[in-house]
């Protein structure tokens, strides 16, 4: 299962996200959940580098590992292009269901410190 964790800040605002594992949907290299994921999480860090110039952290890794997050507080564009990404992951795991795509709300509340959030859209 993929598990897609968005971070909120102590304000409640969109802070990144951190996505791993693999969906299981189908064979290594056939896995259309996993490759929706990563062109969605990807092409929207891309698109937020390469459209608003937003300074952002990110990692990738092992394990379908995407790591992002906002270094400053993010532009009216950098929201929306990431809200465009939070749409389509909804969108995917409402198809195939949360066993394969999970996708969870946390606020950050202190150094490496998280709790449940309910993330209201707007």
């Amino acid at each position: 299962m993929i598990t897609a964790r968005v971070i909120v800040d102590a304000d409640g605002d969109l802070f990144g996200i951190h996505v791993s594992g693999h969906a299981g949907y189908a064979k290594h290299g056939k896995d259309i959940v996993c490759a929706a994921v990563s062109a969605l999480t990807l092409g929207a860090v891309n698109s937020i580098v390469e459209y608003t110039g937003q300074d952002i952290i990110c990692e990738t890794g092992e394990d379908g590992l995407l790591r992002f997050k906002f270094e400053n507080k993010p532009s009216h564009d950098s929201i929306l292009l990431f809200k465009s990404m939070l749409l389509g992951l909804r969108n995917i795991s409402e198809q195939y269901g949360e066993h394969y795509l999970r996708i969870l709300y946390l606020q950050k509340c202190g150094r490496k410190q998280y709790r449940d959030y309910q993330f209201q859209e707007v």
